[in-house]
């Protein structure tokens, strides 16, 4: 796909305005103009969206996601209050390595806990409850 950090900055922007929201699906797969600028500019986007409680987002195959964009948008996911259902996916992102995703996912350890449903998958390790 075409979509570029330009893009997501657009969807970002728009997200912005949508504060009402409680449901988000988003499948990136294939984008892999995508870098973590990109996810970052998403995952600051996600900050503002307070009443967020259901939120999936695929991002397989998005050869320029690295360590360091899985780490920010963790960062931003850790302080969703309202978020209550999670499912991300990251599957064969060749930057993303195994201890970056062991070391995120040790640090949303605590979030994760709080969640009512989580589904979070990457190539060398799935997180997964869904829930009762």
């Amino acid at each position: 796909s075409a979509l570029t950090d330009q893009g997501l900055k657009g969807l970002a922007n728009g997200l912005n305005a949508l504060q009402a929201l409680t449901h988000l699906d988003l499948n990136f797969c294939s984008c892999s103009l995508i870098t973590d600028q990109g996810l970052d500019k998403l995952a600051r986007a996600l900050s503002s969206l307070s009443n967020l409680s259901n939120l999936n987002m695929i991002f397989s195959f998005c050869k320029n996601i690295s360590n360091e964009g899985v780490k920010n948008l963790f960062s931003i996911i850790k302080i969703l209050q309202s978020l209550s259902r999670l499912s991300l996916v990251f599957q064969y992102c060749a930057a993303i390595t195994e201890k970056a995703v062991e070391k995120a996912s040790s640090d949303l350890e605590t979030a994760l806990s709080s969640l009512t449903a989580y589904n979070i998958v990457f190539d060398h390790i799935t997180l997964k409850n869904m829930g009762i």
